[in-house]
């Protein structure tokens, strides 16, 4: 190979980094390039460059999203008993366009990053992030379940999540419904049966931002200390009135406390094996029972009834209110990333009679 020839061989391919491309540009670089020897980073320019238009996909785009969105206050409450999920799909976006000088040059940035590790994200954060259950302690709420039907169409002891309108359609008929989501008892007890307060877990697929759930901020205290992310809400069928209801909420043990006007986050609590440990007297009353670890978990969200600011003494939910729990896309996940399915559930206190 001549020098000459190399180097215009390089100037073409040159030429269509700057950002030259009207006719044959790319055709004509490539012939040019293939006369020379190709270096690792014209490789991994390349390489990037396709991932790149490969994984323009925004955390928006094939999101399954419950429809109309979700409102705190003022709308029909979602029955426990319905099993209807009502959902839309949102369309991917449309391609982008980038002057070609700018996408190569991304690519070749991504690339160079690639080779140089990067930046890992948290293992724990993997895959969608939404919530994963709902429950009382002692049974599920969230997601709506089914039990599998035979050959035949009829219900078997295996019990499904419905967790997509294709295992609906697949099992439901005229004996086999959705089955009831769970209650709360209507005495002031921990699953295992020992006097305690009643609370709702919120367990989700990825680490939670505890300030995108929690809020430092005094005039959110009538909210329950919530930001309005996450909202448990007791409807009132007479009155058709909503409120916020009394209680405190945990993320990964943490909580507010209010030390001289000024809101604190405190770790309160904590896991010890199979139960938690108290690491705040005034968290004192904190559900703890065998398994209870799980209520301080990083990806667990739980609010414990407090009518008196005194978990100590033990509170149960309103018997005379439909509990409705509503989960936002402004919940956060540890890396800032947002809920990629709403959710809007309900059960009550006792048997369902409202």
């Amino acid at each position: 190979m001549t020098g000459g020839t190399a180097r215009r061989g390089a100037a073409k391919a040159l030429s269509v980094r700057q950002g030259r491309c009207p006719g044959l540009g790319t055709r004509v670089a490539l012939q040019g390039a293939a006369t020379v020897r190709r270096s690792a980073v014209h490789r991994a320019r390349d390489v990037a460059v396709t991932l790149l238009s490969l994984a323009w996909k925004p955390v928006s785009a094939n999101v399954l999203r419950l429809s109309p969105p979700l409102r705190t206050h003022g709308i029909p409450p979602v029955r426990p008993r319905s099993g209807a999920l009502t959902m839309t799909h949102h369309p991917a976006p449309r391609s982008l366009s980038l002057p070609c000088g700018t996408l190569v040059a991304a690519g070749l940035s991504l690339a160079l990053a690639s080779c140089s590790g990067g930046a890992a994200g948290d293992p724990d954060n993997r895959g969608d992030f939404k919530v994963s259950t709902i429950s009382t302690g002692r049974g599920t709420i969230y997601p709506y379940r089914i039990r599998a039907v035979d050959i035949f169409g009829n219900p078997t002891a295996e019990v499904l999540n419905i967790e997509d309108i294709d295992t609906l359609k697949a099992n439901v008929n005229g004996n086999n419904g959705v089955l009831p989501v769970a209650t709360l008892g209507t005495a002031a007890e921990l699953p295992d049966g020992n006097p305690g307060n009643h609370f709702l877990q919120f367990d989700f697929t990825h680490k939670l931002d505890v300030e995108s759930i929690l809020s430092p901020l005094l005039s959110n205290q009538t909210n329950a200390g919530l930001t309005g992310a996450l909202n448990v809400l007791g409807y009132d069928p007479a009155t058709e009135a909503t409120t916020t209801l009394r209680g405190r909420g945990f993320v990964n043990g943490y909580t507010y406390f209010n030390e001289a006007g000024v809101l604190v986050k405190v770790k309160a609590v904590e896991a010890d094996g199979e139960f938690v440990r108290i690491l705040d007297a005034r968290a004192t009353g904190f559900p703890n029972y065998q398994g209870a670890a799980a209520l301080v978990s990083k990806k667990t969200f739980v609010f414990v009834a407090d009518s008196d600011n005194s978990l100590a003494t033990f509170d149960t939910f309103p018997s005379d209110k439909l509990l409705r729990l509503v989960v936002t896309n402004a919940v956060r996940d540890s890396e800032d990333d947002v809920l990629e399915q709403e959710v809007a559930t309900a059960t009550t206190v006792g048997d369902d009679t409202l």
